[in-house]
């Protein structure tokens, strides 16, 4: 899961103070949800900042990412490693997590 501000800022340089507790508030939020409804046993959460890190998408925003019993914990969320899900299927993991909220 992606919590990015309605705002406009590239990165964790440009975003305000107000803006980032903002964020990361409804980070944990999701984190909470996404942690019952799916029985995950923990959760990584990242941010990277700039094109040397790995930031392909100039604009701030936060992974949220559910980690299961045997998930690799040193294994940073790589796109091309996860399972492409239908548009159906991530509507039914949306529905699931939006459900505890």
């Amino acid at each position: 899961m992606l919590v990015i501000p309605r705002k406009h800022r590239e990165s964790v340089l440009d975003i305000e103070e107000r803006e980032i507790e903002g964020v990361y508030r409804l980070v944990r939020v999701v984190a909470h949800a996404a942690a019952k409804a799916l029985d995950a046993h923990g959760m990584s959460i990242y941010q990277n900042n700039g094109a040397g890190s790995n930031h392909h998408e100039p604009h701030f925003h936060v992974h949220v990412v559910p980690r299961f019993k045997g998930s690799d914990t040193h294994r940073i969320f790589v796109q091309p490693d996860c399972e492409v899900m239908s548009m159906k299927d991530q509507r039914a993991v949306a529905d699931l997590i939006r459900s505890v909220l």
